[in-house]
């Protein structure tokens, strides 16, 4: 079995960067010199100024390319330590990421193992109001969640519910449809309210129930006052000449009909209505029906 120990790295022998050069030398030579190239010295002789240019153009890119060669020897032993690390590294976590399936695959087993127990748990309750997915804590799953602490909590979840449905049980009326919307979302809060929309509503359809006969009456009087008002403007529009008829022919001008008219309002009403068509002398029959 490997350890962690097996895989540290040793440094056999390693000696920090050491170069040696005349490096100094150069610069502090060069750092002299230099201060001899002034543009008073080339007035006289500009093609000297071109000539010691060359020079010093050539002395820098020597200068450069060296530094770079001696960059890449001294960097080779490290370049080559860098890649084997890296290749190494790749091995390790390529046989690390398939213990991790393996790891991965044991915990779900388990996982799946303590689910059916927990679903065994339940089902020992007698409890079919829901199923066991509509209150299943995830968390249930964890290595940590011990399955004693797991049945209290589902216990607690259970007493809820039931206690909830008591609450909904105590409603005056609405109680089928309230119990069925809290058990689809098992939100007594969401269950209440719709239990007080669906008395809100049944309020307010009795309202209209009580207001619909005053309505109905209401309307009806006004339709009977706009036909008594059109009958009586065409029996006066055609009374002169009905009297002229009936006096050229001798016949009585206001000659008895009958017709029928069924009356409905309070006892009082028509108890007076009858006084009233009493009065004028009209005959009347009565007969009641049920209202």
């Amino acid at each position: 079995m490997i350890e962690v120990k097996d895989l540290a790295l040793t440094v056999a022998k390693q000696i920090p960067g050491e170069l040696v050069t005349n490096a100094l030398d150069i610069q502090e030579f060069v750092s002299e010199r230099v201060k001899e190239y002034t543009p008073e010295k080339y007035y006289d002789d500009p093609d000297a100024a071109k000539k010691d240019r060359a020079v010093l153009n050539s002395a820098s890119k020597e200068l450069n390319a060296r530094r770079l060669s001696l960059e890449r020897e001294f960097m080779r032993p490290f370049d080559e330590f860098k890649i084997i690390i890296k290749q190494t590294t790749t091995i390790i976590d390529s046989a690390s990421a398939k213990l991790g399936e393996v790891v991965k695959a044991v915990e779900e087993t388990i996982r799946n193992e303590k689910k059916r127990d927990i679903e065994t748990l339940f089902a020992g309750k007698g409890f079919s109001l829901v199923p066991i997915d509509r209150i299943f804590d995830p968390r249930w799953l964890n290595a940590t969640a011990k399955i004693k602490d797991v049945e209290a909590e589902l216990d607690a979840k259970i007493a809820k519910v039931y206690a909830d449905i008591e609450v909904i049980a105590s409603l005056p009326a609405d109680v089928a449809e309230t119990k069925a919307q809290y058990l689809d979302t098992l939100d007594i809060g969401a269950a209440l309210a719709t239990a007080k929309r669906l008395r809100e509503n049944r309020e307010r359809l009795a309202e209209e129930e009580r207001t619909r006969t005053d309505r109905l009456h209401t309307k009806h009087i006004i339709v009977q006052a706009q036909e008594l008002s059109i009958d009586a403007a065409r029996e006066a529009k055609s009374e002169p000449v009905a009297n002229m008829a009936a006096e050229a022919l001798g016949i009585d001008s206001d000659p008895i009909i009958e017709y029928t008219i069924r009356f409905r309002g309070t006892r009082s009403q028509l108890v007076a209505m009858r006084q009233y068509v009493t009065s004028l002398g009209i005959e009347y029959d009565k007969i009641e029906v049920d209202a």
